[in-house]
């Protein structure tokens, strides 16, 4: 089983070292690292290509984008290039377990009802991780429900592992709009095959200038919320293609109401719409989250 690991890097010169270190030193090496950038202005594509050279990595590839693209678009196109039967993507500013490769990629060929795969992630802040002592794990194989909150994304896609062939299908239907690690994670999902191996393989590290946390700050206002529900909407949409049974259908189609009631009691502060959404509690990821929709709806 060949195994591939890709990384999109923009402007991470701080971090990067460290974890391409941290890949390098796996248990089971990958048969390709590729790395793409997207315009970094910093030193990042000069590190990445240091480190390349100076450990003679034959199999580890850097790319560095001629426009920026986006984080989005930077994943999801630089995951055509892979040829491993199993991918994994990998942020620029981690740090992985020396096993997470070895330990993932055995239970995927184990387990061919897997399309894709998370591990735990111990959160971090900061430039050192802290010490592994006393940290949780029950090592279990835990298959996800595709009727729980199904638009709720609980693992960072650092986390993955998947199918090149998940991969495809997810990739036959994405929009530029569609993060990688939700396309992938919800098309495993709509078709029972979202697994978690609840054992931390990797820092995920946390800090003020990732992408996620730079864009994830500027959403802080009624009509980017709108947006994201029509985000939402594209998802559902798209993954109707997958939807190979009743029992499918009905959750996708139970999402598409339960977002399109959420947009309307945001325009129309219209309280009737806010007591229906109370009837789709089960949707919502906590009472705290429902109660949310009433502080946007009146206040933002």
């Amino acid at each position: 089983m060949k195994i591939s690991v890709v990384i999109s890097t923009y402007n991470g010169e701080k971090f990067i070292e460290d974890q391409m270190k941290s890949i390098l030193a796996q248990t089971r090496q990958a048969d390709e690292v590729l790395i793409f950038d997207d315009c970094s202005s910093d030193a990042t594509v000069q590190i990445v290509d240091s480190f390349i050279r100076d450990n003679a990595l034959q199999n580890w590839k850097l790319t560095v984008n001629e426009r920026n693209k986006g984080w989005r678009r930077n994943f999801m196109e630089g995951l055509s290039k892979a040829d491993g039967d199993i991918l994994f993507t990998s942020d620029q500013d981690d740090i992985w377990f020396p096993e997470k490769l070895e330990e993932m990629s055995e239970i995927m060929q184990k387990h061919p009802e897997i399309h894709l795969l998370c591990c735990k992630a111990a959160m971090f802040f900061g430039n050192t991780p802290p010490s592994k002592d006393n940290m949780s794990a029950t090592g279990k194989l835990i298959k996800v429900s595709k009727k729980r909150q199904f638009l709720s994304m609980d693992n960072p896609g650092c986390t993955y592992c998947f199918t090149k062939k998940l991969y495809n299908e997810a990739m036959g239907i994405w929009k530029t709009s569609f993060a990688h690690d939700a396309i992938l994670w919800r098309a495993a999902l709509i078709q029972d095959g979202a697994w978690i191996y609840d054992k931390p393989l990797i820092w995920w590290r946390k800090h003020a200038a990732s992408s996620f946390t730079i864009e994830d700050g500027r959403k802080r206002n009624k009509t980017s919320r709108i947006e994201i529900l029509d985000t939402y909407i594209e998802y559902l949409r798209a993954l109707d293609a997958f939807a190979n049974g009743d029992d499918s259908k009905k959750i996708l189609k139970k999402n598409y109401d339960w977002c399109e009631l959420r947009k309307r009691f945001y325009t129309s502060k219209n309280p009737i719409c806010g007591l229906r959404l109370f009837g789709s509690l089960s949707l919502y990821r906590n009472l705290k989250h429902y109660l949310s929709d009433w502080v946007i709806a009146y206040f933002w």
